[in-house]
């Protein structure tokens, strides 16, 4: 009887599910075909562009799309309020930014690495907010999804408005979406790592006795991190915020691909446990994600590389 009914709920969710993403996207369709035929939309130069984008990266940019692709109907509490790119007039605008996404935003990793790990769908939006209904408070240039997926918001008139820290602000989010999509794409989390974190909800402001690292520098490395959020009053660091896990990892990951050895050297040196922590990422990412974390320093830092057998000594 028992197993009876749990077959019956099965069929029913199946169906279900079914109904509610018919017509819609899932976690990995189309993945191998191209995203958009430019001559059934009429914006041939912008769907080339995307297309190869996507070539290049394995990431859908969407900018016409319904409204339950953002977050695939799972649960109410991931409806997000937001403002679809206009139809007509826009077209500029979606080119610029992604000109924006595949010759600046992604440039600080490389193509392998971004490739790797950038989350599948990139949607193209005027305005969102993170919040199911609109809060002006909770606007935000890039909102990170559960499903693998970025949301990148003034792909509109606002875009004329946009200074260069505006820019500049919207590709460090871009890069921490990236960092903090690793979880997502790998499907484990690095509970060694994790449980290795000794920063507390505020970390301390220290100084560094020697000079030698900033003070956001110096309370980061003795707190066991090697960034975490830091708020100013009056131009002097008031507190500094701790990372959440995903964009701990992601700070260390970004820190063993982009740092000379001879700054890491002295890192370790002086934070042991950072050296260690760095040797739990960097053996994570080998293992989990088939990533060599070291072949891409050695190609970001040319002149000052890493041995292979550096976290092994």
């Amino acid at each position: 009887m028992i197993k009876n009914i749990l077959y019956a709920w099965c069929i029913v969710m199946t169906v279900a599910i079914t109904a509610c993403s018919e017509g819609s996207l899932t976690s990995i369709d189309e993945l191998n075909s191209t995203i958009y035929d430019p001559e059934s939309t009429g914006n041939e130069a912008i769907d080339n562009q995307i297309n190869a984008f996507y070539k290049k990266y394995g990431s859908k940019i969407l900018y016409d799309f319904p409204a339950s692709d953002l977050y695939f109907g799972w649960s109410n509490s991931d409806i997000k309020w937001y403002v679809p790119v206009k139809q007509e007039g826009s077209e500029t605008y979606i080119e610029r930014m992604v000109s924006f996404l595949e010759n600046d935003a992604l440039n600080e990793y490389p193509p392998a690495f971004t490739k790797k790990f950038l989350p599948y769908r990139i949607f193209l939006v005027d305005s969102v907010c993170d919040n199911k209904e609109y809060l002006k408070s909770k606007l935000v240039d890039v909102l990170e999804l559960k499903t693998h997926g970025i949301v990148i918001a003034h792909v509109s008139k606002d875009m004329d408005d946009l200074d260069e820290d505006d820019w500049q602000g919207m590709k460090a989010s871009i890069n921490t979406a990236l960092l903090n999509s690793i979880y997502t794409a790998v499907g484990v989390e690095p509970t060694d790592f994790n449980a290795s974190s000794e920063a507390t909800f505020m970390i301390d402001l220290l100084e560094d006795p020697l000079e030698e690292f900033t003070d956001l520098e110096y309370s980061c490395y003795s707190a066991t991190v090697i960034n975490a959020t830091p708020i100013y009053f009056e131009g002097e660091l008031f507190y500094i915020m701790k990372p959440s896990n995903n964009e701990d990892f992601g700070y260390y990951v970004s820190f063993i691909m982009k740092t000379p050895k001879s700054q890491i050297d002295r890192v370790f040196e002086r934070f042991p446990k950072v050296k260690n922590r760095a040797s739990l990422a960097y053996k994570f990412m080998l293992e989990r994600a088939g990533t060599d974390l070291i072949e891409f320093q050695k190609n970001t830092c040319p002149d000052d590389p890493l041995p292979l057998d550096y976290f092994s000594r």
